[in-house]
């Protein structure tokens, strides 16, 4: 129940739409694919709610 809490309170807060104007303007590029696996992997570990786990 926090999770949905927490991602519908950090939605209209305009907090993600900065993030993305703020990697666009340092160079970083959505459209580039290994960009956009390290931005989703990080999104999934920041909202998930398991442990984020390093390979051995």
């Amino acid at each position: 129940m926090g999770l949905f809490v927490v991602t519908g309170a950090f939605n209209p807060a305009v907090y993600g739409d900065r993030a993305v104007q703020r990697l666009a303007h340092g160079g970083f590029s959505f459209s580039v694919p290994n960009n956009l696996a390290l931005a989703t992997a990080t999104l999934s570990n920041l909202t998930n709610n398991s442990a984020a786990r390093w390979p051995n």
